[in-house]
């Protein structure tokens, strides 16, 4: 058995900066719903519309469109109209609505819908104040999940949202590729158009990428004339049957790569679902199989027999992102640079698989990574498998930590 290559990280080249312009645009197409108490965070509320509207998005918040009926009815449309959520957190977890089965306040269930529609979160807690119970508990799991910016004052809340939305928008704005080993940001991609069953496979597809790459082993491995490379998008696969790089210089500083790339539809190794095997279904197989990977979950007792031979345990992909985690952190870059290239990673991993470790899924839907606190990440990941012998599709959810605390070898090896 061969030993992986090491993967090829850019480490080096700037993240593409986005003018004010930029920012605009971005922000022209942005809602940002502002959730919270009111009785206690009420300037809070208006200093950050303020800002909203400032950075050229479009704020929603109850002042701005009550309406009478249940609470529970009005705020779930508008989460779900919004792009981004926001949400502040203050002394009080506010009353039950008497609508909800379980008791939330009308602020927990703005988060849940926003959390389970896969919403971006921008959330910031304010510093020196007594929480009750229930907004203490929210905040943890909020700590848990995404990353929360402490405020004290107005201002210190003005400046750290609109740091957030820029932040926001640069994300949304660079595109992380893997091509082979090799992992780099790209500025602008063009992708050939999507048909209602994906993209037009197994036809040959045209790519564009548009690049400033300063990082001479990251140009020297793209600029190699191989063929047939796995490609990896955010939640994507392809094969890239032919890549050539071409750059231009305006300057010292100022050096551009374009990459025209003729890709073809990946080659997979699924993995085998059948729709009962020995008394377990599709969905129990199939989250066996997610846990093991993502959670290292090991399947009880009683199921590791022959007899459950369908029931997977697929290798952890924990080593290898703890192992990514420990380089970034090595250069400090993992601030900005761990979660997308996990997401990248993960891509990689859950649809492409090998012989020895199959692919759980056929399409990956949506994938949520948060930055590593406490030495754990919070892993979402939304997907289907869809079989090519056996039942119907299986959808599936599953979240949890992966966490980075045993002891693992060292290196970062491709996947």
């Amino acid at each position: 058995m061969t030993t992986p290559d090491q993967l090829i990280l850019d480490l080096t080249s700037p993240l593409p900066p986005l003018e004010p312009s930029q920012l605009r645009l971005w922000a022209r197409g942005q809602t940002v719903m502002i959730s919270s108490t009111m009785r206690d965070l009420g300037l809070e509320r208006e200093v950050v519309a303020a800002a909203i509207s400032d950075f050229g998005a479009t704020p929603r918040y109850f002042e701005r469109f009550s309406a009478p009926g249940d609470p529970g009815q009005v705020y779930r449309p508008e989460v779900a109209r919004a792009t981004v959520y926001l949400f502040l957190a203050g002394e009080r977890y506010g009353s039950p609505l008497p609508s909800d089965g379980v008791q939330r306040s009308a602020t927990h269930l703005e988060y849940d819908t926003a959390y389970v529609a896969f919403k971006p979160v921008l959330a910031y807690n304010k510093l020196g104040v007594a929480r009750d119970a229930g907004m203490a508990a929210l905040v943890t799991t909020l700590e848990a999940r995404h990353t929360v910016t402490r405020f004290q004052g107005l201002e210190d809340l003005r400046a750290a949202v609109r740091e957030g939305l820029t932040r926001l928008a640069e994300a949304q704005s660079t595109t992380w590729v893997k091509l082979e080993s090799t992992v780099f940001p790209v500025a602008h991609l063009e992708l050939p158009p999507r048909t209602q069953d994906g993209y037009n496979a197994p036809s040959l597809q045209k790519m564009t990428l548009r690049a400033s790459l300063r990082d001479a082993g990251v140009r020297a491995a793209l600029s190699a004339p191989e063929r047939n490379q796995p490609l990896t998008l955010a939640r994507e696969i392809f094969e890239a049957d032919q890549v050539q790089m071409s750059e231009s210089r305006a300057g010292q500083y100022d050096l551009t790569q374009t990459l025209e790339i003729t890709a073809r539809t990946a080659r997979v190794h699924p993995l085998s679902v059948i729709p009962v095997s020995n008394g377990e279904s599709s969905e129990e197989q199939l989250e066996a199989a997610l846990g093991s990977l993502l959670f290292a979950r090991a399947l009880p007792a009683q199921r590791a027999g022959n007899a459950y031979h369908f029931m997977w345990t697929l290798r952890p992909v924990g080593p290898q992102l703890r192992a990514l985690y420990g380089e970034l952190a090595a250069q400090q870059r993992d601030a900005e640079l761990f979660v997308p290239m996990a997401e990248l990673l993960l891509t990689d991993r859950l649809l492409r698989g090998s012989d020895s470790d199959p692919a759980p899924l056929t399409r990956l839907e949506q994938l949520e990574v948060s930055p590593v606190v406490n030495g754990r990440t919070f892993v979402r990941v939304q997907g289907t498998h869809v079989s090519a012998y056996f039942g119907p599709s299986v959808q599936i959810v599953q979240e949890g930590f992966i966490d980075f605390h045993e002891p693992l070898t060292n290196g970062i090896t491709a996947w």
